[in-house]
């Protein structure tokens, strides 16, 4: 589908920064570069978005950031041409559907231990469609699509494409799972959490 909006954060073929830059570094063209952000406030992420990277996390696990600011900040993050990340707080699907909403590029989930939870993560995430006939993702403000430069009908037609789902592999549980969790048709990426890890040990 030909793009005729496009933006330094979705390029001409739909894809995301973040997306495009994971696709970089995947084929070993350069790195996807990223900043994590834990405090509130949408000058801050004004500041923070515009040097140099591919994406932003906005940290609303154990960052200082409720609805409102994550909603600031990934306006302000979006509109400087990078891709907002959302960490939320647990897999919990109103939680998801409250970042995507947002206009989030991706999520990530702490602490999944189980191919049941990274299922119904992708479910909570993902539109219903033939490919996800079991995603349960409403649709509902149109925030979304302005943190992607796109219409509201092109942001429908492509979001369960476009939006990424990363998983923390944190505890004992999550390690010992780790292979039928990364086969969950959805599950763009594995983050090891070392910390968490580290105590479960």
């Amino acid at each position: 589908m030909a793009y005729q909006n496009t933006s330094p954060v979705v390029n001409t073929s739909g894809k995301t920064r973040l997306l495009e830059s994971l696709e970089r570094a995947r084929d070993r063209q350069g790195p996807s570069l990223g900043q994590w952000l834990a405090l509130p406030g949408h000058a801050l992420a004004k500041i923070v978005a515009p040097l140099g990277q591919d994406w932003v996390l906005v940290d609303c696990e154990h960052g200082h950031i409720d609805d409102h600011n994550r909603y600031l900040q990934i306006s302000a993050i979006s509109s400087s041409g990078v891709s907002p990340v959302v960490r939320i707080p647990a897999g919990e699907p109103w939680m998801v559907k409250r970042a995507l909403d947002a206009g989030a590029h991706a999520i990530m989930v702490p602490m999944c231990e189980t191919k049941e939870q990274a299922m119904q993560i992708v479910e909570s995430a993902k539109y219903p469609s033939k490919s996800y006939p079991n995603g349960f993702r409403g649709t509902g403000a149109m925030f979304a699509p302005a943190a992607f430069n796109l219409t509201g009908r092109d942001y429908l037609i492509n979001a369960n494409s476009n939006v990424m789902i990363f998983v923390q592999i944190e505890s004992r549980k999550g390690v010992e799972n780790v292979e039928e969790i990364a086969k969950v048709d959805g599950i763009d990426m594995l983050f090891i959490g070392p910390n968490d890890r580290a105590r479960a040990l």
